[in-house]
């Protein structure tokens, strides 16, 4: 699933999506990495981190992940503040843990720091992170075997 595949899919909630329109939604991130997609389609795309199957969770997280470390200080009412938001809740949620369960060490690593640098931020965010940390991330459930 494409980053603007899974976008697409949040608009699956208010209207059919057509397979043909899915198809050509999917080829406008044909050959772009992860770390190619530009900051304005991470914010565009932003409902997509509801929407990602695992697999698509996984190789898009470090650029959700990215573009929220470097707009941890974005102003309140912004487009950059609900980026950041949507990427806190999705490494803290609950009922994501199913996908958190297919990160290897070093993407756990990786979520780890993120979260201490939000708290470390302050705002909003940071008990969430604080708490996403304690009772997870920085436990031995975390690092349990993965499928």
């Amino acid at each position: 699933m494409s980053i603007h595949q899974a976008r697409l899919a949040d608009d699956s909630m208010s209207r059919k999506i057509t397979e043909k329109e899915w198809s050509e939604v999917g080829l406008l991130d044909q050959g772009i990495r992860w770390d190619q997609v530009s900051e304005t389609t991470l914010a565009e795309c932003q409902p997509a981190l509801s929407h990602f199957d695992e697999d698509s969770f996984i190789y898009y997280l470090p650029a959700f992940l990215l573009y929220a470390a470097n707009h941890i200080s974005a102003g309140i009412l912004t487009e950059a503040a609900d980026v950041v938001g949507s990427v806190v809740f999705s490494v803290t949620d609950r009922s994501s843990r199913r996908r958190h369960k297919r990160l290897n060490d070093a993407q756990i690593d990786a979520v780890i720091a993120f979260l201490h640098f939000v708290v470390a931020a302050g705002g909003k965010e940071s008990q969430y992170a604080q708490k996403a940390l304690k009772r997870y991330w920085e436990t031995p459930e975390a690092r349990v075997a993965r499928d």
